[in-house]
């Protein structure tokens, strides 16, 4: 993990800008892997959405 990050970075998260309601972001997340967030924030300029479900750690995505 980053000590200068609110997250946790080892763990992938979906990026929106920052100009993407958190409830829309937390919809299109819950669409695409069938759950809610665990977490929504804002850091380094974008709105981070997260993290993502076991089968999809591979990288953090933008959306």
């Amino acid at each position: 993990m980053n000590p200068n990050l609110a997250f946790d970075t080892s763990k992938p998260h979906l990026a929106f800008s920052l100009d993407t309601h958190e409830d829309e972001a937390a919809a299109r997340f819950a669409k695409r892997y069938g759950q809610p967030p665990e977490f929504i924030f804002e850091e380094q300029g974008n709105l981070w959405v997260g993290p993502l479900p076991k089968r999809e750690e591979h990288a953090t995505v933008t959306d």
